[in-house]
């Protein structure tokens, strides 16, 4: 047979007026609450004010048989605590159905992890009916990360769940908090809240000075039975620099991992992102994005931050862009060879909004280790004036941040690295290496070759020799200063 659960018991140190005696009642009732009573029968029979009943009138009810003052309330489930509060005042109904209480402080109820949830209130009510007590006026609730003021809270004894009803405001996790409903079980620590509105820093380590902080709403954040991991769904968060959305975000208070998935979508004044999974290591200052990563790399004349409508991108292969493509115009005006000098040039490529594709993106973030690993087939497009473009295909791409370089990479026994453009330029290389630097036009590669088309101006003619209206030369784009250095990895 299972073994009965211990029978709380209530202490009840009453103090009173200096007539009255000092009496300490001990009552056995089978349930918990601020009252801690479902039968009186106890107090009945050791009733301390029964000369005083005559002048209290009690005839209905609801109407108060027994007045006390100064109450200390304990309650144990075996030999441990699991409550305690004080009351000024507290009165008993004539049915024994409830106790109203004025003036609660120093209330307490425990989890059964021993974590401590204190409360105080100007006054309540406990039903025997319903097994819960309500706190109403002036209410405030503390436990571990939390302060929270509210207008009252109910405590259901059976359930061992604490729930707010109504509005609140008050300090969660480090930072202020504005909530509409909070439920938290006492038996396991699990919680939910909201809609909620949470203000603070996200990041409590490091430069103080560096830290930003952060505005995040969400339709709801719960924490599940038995679990280390705080939910948040539909979930927005900005620190005025960057706007980050998910359907859903998960952080593991213990390992202090942060993951968003389902419609991940990241806006900055630089850059726009979208993919369907992100997960940020905060204490390695790491993140890894994955699934159909898509970025829109702004132009520096349209930095500004704002959401806009992400749409992901469709791959596109080389061999479509080849066989698509039409042919040079035999003659170029002015203005064309303008712009197809906007193309090879090295000086503008934050002039003009690029896009990225990849299948995941590995970043690290810390001062002094920024670099980033792209993998999965990713290509970049940039999309130039006069219908001209560039675009970029590779096995992986390495990005450095500390050094300001951008490295793509073939596969060991492929030359996935690709370079090609609106002009018909095609070149491969087993790797290329470009810097990211303003006005450094540096790079180099390994075993390239490939198809530049000149413009026939650039090519020197023999006397008496025509244009030439097409062809290819083996030869880099010029722009690209450097030698072509053929070595081994």
């Amino acid at each position: 047979m299972k073994k009965p659960r211990p029978q709380p018991k209530l202490d009840l140190a009453i103090s009173g007026k200096p007539t009255w005696k000092v009496i300490v009642a001990t009552i056995t009732v089978t349930g918990l609450g601020i009252g801690g009573v479902y039968y009186l029968h106890g107090v009945l029979k050791l009733d301390p004010m029964a000369r005083y009943r005559a002048n209290l009138g009690a005839k209905k009810p609801g109407d108060i048989a027994i007045k006390m003052e100064d109450v200390a309330i304990r309650t144990f489930e075996g030999k441990r605590l699991v409550g305690k509060a004080h009351v000024g005042r507290l009165g008993i109904t004539q049915d024994r159905r409830s106790i109203e209480t004025f003036a609660i402080t120093n209330g307490v109820y425990y989890a059964d992890n021993g974590d401590p949830f204190n409360f105080i209130a100007d006054e309540g009510v406990w039903s025997q009916d319903t097994k819960i007590f309500e706190a109403r006026k002036g209410a405030k609730m503390t436990g571990k990360d939390l302060e929270l003021s509210v207008d009252a809270f109910k405590y259901d004894q059976v359930l061992r769940k604490i729930e707010v009803p109504g509005d609140i405001t008050g300090k969660l996790s480090g930072g202020t908090v504005d909530a509409k409903t909070f439920a938290y079980m006492l038996r396991d620590n699990s919680y939910e809240l909201g809609p909620v509105t949470w203000v603070g820093q996200v990041d409590t380590t490091g430069d103080a000075k560096k830290r930003s902080k952060w505005t995040i709403k969400a339709k709801s954040v719960s924490r599940p039975s038995g679990s280390e991991v705080e939910v948040s769904l539909n979930a927005e968060a900005t620190d005025g620099d960057v706007i980050l959305k998910a359907d859903k975000v998960e952080r593991n208070v213990k390992t202090d991992v942060v993951t968003a998935t389902g419609k991940v979508q990241y806006f900055s004044k630089e850059a726009n992102l979208l993919c369907e999974k992100v997960t940020v290591f905060r204490k390695e200052k790491r993140a890894v994005l994955e699934g159909n990563v898509s970025m829109l790399i702004k132009p520096e004349d349209q930095e500004r931050l704002e959401v806009t409508e992400l749409q992901p991108l469709r791959p596109v292969v080389p061999d479509e862009i080849a066989s698509s493509r039409p042919d040079a115009p035999t003659t170029k005006n002015d203005e064309e060879k303008q712009l197809d000098e906007e193309v090879r040039s090295t000086q503008n490529r934050r002039k003009y909004p690029a896009t990225l594709l990849a299948a995941r993106i590995e970043y690290w973030y810390a001062d002094g280790q920024r670099k980033a690993i792209i993998t999965g087939s990713p290509q970049a497009r940039q999309e130039l004036p006069g219908g001209r473009w560039r675009q970029i295909w590779a096995y992986k791409a390495i990005y450095d941040g500390e050094k300001e370089t951008l490295r793509l990479e073939s596969s060991p026994d492929g030359r996935e690295t690709r370079i090609m453009t609106s002009l018909q330029d095609d070149m491969r290389a087993k790797w290329f290496e470009v810097s990211t630097k303003e006005n450094d036009d540096a790079w180099s590669a390994e075993d390239l070759d490939g198809v530049f088309m000149p413009d026939e101006d650039e090519i020197p003619k023999k006397p008496g020799e025509k244009s030439n209206s097409g062809g290819g030369v083996q030869a880099p784009p010029p722009g690209m200063q450097g030698e072509i250095r053929r070595r081994s990895n």
